[in-house]
């Protein structure tokens, strides 16, 4: 079994410096809200990564419905090559954002001045 002070030596030669790491441990496997380190550890994820913060790891709904796309298609550049639930997803964001501006007070929607062009009708 490789150990956390065996990886973070490997890291300094490897990864730049730049590129923080706030805690010296290496998360080999995670369900709902617990991660295991590659040393067998248990820990509680305070971290919440940004694809679990809501769901927890390794979701039921969220792993089929990746599996199910992953059967589709697993990746392409919208830009190249486009697909609908792109399109479905970028109509859903533009719904909320005028039901947003139909509920909150104007005053609240204007953060610095923007050009006209920009402004909220």
């Amino acid at each position: 079994m490789i150990s956390n002070k065996e990886l973070m030596q490997r890291r300094s030669q490897a990864i730049p410096r730049g590129v923080g790491q706030i805690h010296p441990i290496f998360a080999d496997r995670a369900e709902n809200c617990r991660v295991w380190d590659v040393e067998g550890r248990e820990y509680l994820d305070f971290a919440g990564g940004i694809a679990v913060l809501n769901t927890g790891h390794l979701h039921p709904k969220v792993v089929a419905a990746v599996e199910a796309q992953l059967k589709k298609l697993s990746h392409t550049c919208f830009q190249v090559l486009a697909y609908e639930p792109y399109l479905e997803l970028c109509e859903i964001m533009n719904a909320c954002g005028r039901r947003c501006r139909a509920i909150l007070p104007r005053k609240l929607c204007w953060l610095r001045p923007v050009p006209k062009r920009w402004k909220m009708r």
